[in-house]
């Protein structure tokens, strides 16, 4: 009998050591969290359990991304690289290019004229509002753009220089040659679009106007070989004085025309891509 009653004693000890290590780690987890709710306790005999509940965990923050973006407009063909620097600004680099050759006649003379532009652009994307919409100052810190044009008239065709008009003469036939190009590289420019990149889907179609202040571009004009005017006196346009005056006329007519509008408009279209995050949601 007293051999039975030592067996009980000893497992009932067991059972109430093995239910007090069991609370232990609840308990020690009330204790350590800050965000937990009051403890509840309920007994029953020698054991104790206790409860917490924990907040949830903020959201992780959006990843930082940038876009790329395939434009075609007034510069041309370009590719541009966007990145953000906060909720409202990001910075934009651009490159943009093309080039393609006519004819058109000025004063019934026919021209083959080419264009070439090459530029590069740095801007600071401003959203105002947080949305969409931008506002962007930057600047064209290259500016490769320039036109070319050359003139041949055959002989005995006619030709209004200034005052006077020139026949072009069968042994040396007058050739025109003229060009413009901006003296400047760094021009400030300033445009506004819709479709910002740094708010939007993974796909956009931006837009842009605006205009680049480049201020007035030279002009190049020259006239060669041998013709007479109207008073029958034939002579070398390079040298003949009264030639080169009217050459320097019809320059000025030129420049004077090229300096009413000391700008280049901006307008684009493009498809972007943006890549390596979340984006920035809009408001």
């Amino acid at each position: 009998m007293k051999h039975r009653f030592l067996i009980c004693s000893l497992i009932v000890l067991g059972i109430s050591a093995a239910a007090a290590a069991q609370t232990a780690p609840a308990r020690s987890l009330a204790n350590t969290s800050s965000s937990s709710t009051p403890e509840t306790e309920s007994s029953s005999g020698s054991s104790s359990v206790y409860s917490a509940t924990i907040q949830p965990t903020r959201p992780m923050v959006n990843a930082p991304h940038s876009a790329i973006a395939l434009t075609a407009g007034t510069l041309g063909a370009g590719l541009e690289i966007s990145t953000p620097i906060g909720r409202y600004v990001g910075i934009r680099a651009g490159a943009h290019g093309i080039a393609f050759s006519g004819n058109f006649t000025s004063n019934d003379v026919p021209f083959t004229a080419r264009l070439d532009e090459t530029s590069a652009t740095f801007q600071v994307d401003v959203s105002p509002f947080g949305g969409r919409f931008r506002i962007s100052p930057g600047v064209m810190v290259y500016n490769g753009i320039h036109a070319s044009a050359r003139a041949f008239i055959a002989p005995g065709q006619k030709i209004d220089l200034g005052n006077d008009t020139y026949t072009s003469s069968v042994t040396a036939p007058i050739t025109g040659d003229a060009s413009f190009h901006f003296g400047s590289n760094f021009s400030p420019m300033l445009t506004m679009g819709w479709s910002n990149l740094l708010h939007s889907s993974r796909f956009a179609i931006p837009l842009e106007f605006g205009a680049v202040f480049t201020g007035k571009p030279k002009f190049v004009l020259n006239f060669s070989g041998y013709a007479c005017d109207e008073h029958n006196i034939c002579g070398n346009l390079e040298t003949e004085a009264d030639a080169q005056t009217n050459i320097n006329q019809e320059r000025a007519t030129w420049q004077d025309n090229l300096d009413k509008v000391p700008i280049i408009p901006v307008v684009s279209i493009g498809f972007a891509y943006r890549f390596g995050g979340m984006g920035i949601p809009s408001r």
